[in-house]
C-alpha cells in the first residue's frame, strides 16, 4: 500500500473500524464541487446522460454518479418503466441496455467503476449483471474524456490487485453466504472497501 493511501485511511479509520469513519476527516464541499465539475464537462463532451446521488452524498463515503450512453436516464429505467416497457425497449434497441456506475472516494482521490447491464432473456424476460470491464466499445470516446480529467483533478483508478489488499489495522465484519449474524467475526477490511462500499 502506498504512504498516502495508507495515511489517509488512517486519518479516516481512526477508531479501527469500518463503521466508525471520521467523516470531518472525509473530502469536503471543494472537492465535491471539482469533481461535479469535471463529471459535468464529461458528459457534456460524450452526451451521457446521468443522475447524481447528492442527497446521500452528506453521510457517504463517496460520490456516486449513474451514466447512460443510449436510451433513457438510469433513474428513469429503474423508477419509471415497468418491465414491459423495458422489454419492448430492448426489443427494439439491439436487447442491450448498459449504465456505468462510477464512485468516486472521498476518502482518498481515487475512483471504481462498474456497469450494470440490461439484456433480454428469450422473448419475454430480462436480466442483469455486472461488469468491471468495458461494457461495449461506445464507451471508449466516454474514458477518454475521463481518464485526462480525473487525472488532472488528481483521481486515480486503483489497480485490482491493489483494491483487494487487507487494511490490517481496520476490521470489518465478516460476511457472506451462510454466515449468520451472530457469528460474525471480525476481519481486516479491503482497499476497496474503505474506499468505496458503504453501510
Amino acid at each position: 500500500m502506498n504512504p498516502d493511501l495508507e495515511k489517509r485511511i488512517r486519518m479516516v479509520y481512526p477508531t479501527g473500524r469500518i463503521d466508525k469513519p471520521n467523516r470531518r476527516r472525509l473530502f469536503g464541499k471543494k472537492f465535491e464541487t471539482a469533481v461535479c465539475g469535471a463529471v459535468r464537462e464529461i458528459a457534456e463532451a460524450t452526451s451521457a446522460t446521468y443522475d447524481e446521488f447528492a442527497h446521500w452524498w452528506e453521510i457517504s463515503r463517496t460520490l456516486q454518479f449513474d451514466f447512460t450512453l443510449q436510451g433513457p436516464r438510469h433513474d428513469d429505467w429503474w423508477c419509471r418503466l415497468d418491465d414491459s416497457q423495458r422489454i419492448s425497449w430492448l426489443r427494439e434497441n439491439q436487447g442491450v441496455y448498459a449504465i456505468l456506475t462510477l464512485n468516486i472516494s472521498k476518502v482518498y482521490p481515487a475512483y471504481a467503476f462498474y456497469f450494470t447491464i440490461w439484456k433480454l432473456v428469450g422473448q419475454t424476460e430480462i436480466d442483469s449483471d455486472i461488469s468491471y470491464g468495458l461494457a461495449d466499445t461506445i464507451w471508449v470516446p466516454f474514458f477518454q474524456e475521463l481518464n485526462p480529467r480525473f487525472k488532472q483533478l488528481g483521481l486515480v483508478q486503483l489497480k485490482e490487485c491493489d483494491r483487494e489488499e487487507e487494511v490490517l489495522f481496520v476490521l470489518c465484519e465478516e460476511s457472506g453466504d451462510g454466515i449468520d449474524e451472530e457469528e460474525r467475526i471480525l476481519v481486516p477490511a479491503t482497499v476497496h472497501r474503505c474506499l468505496f462500499e458503504e453501510f
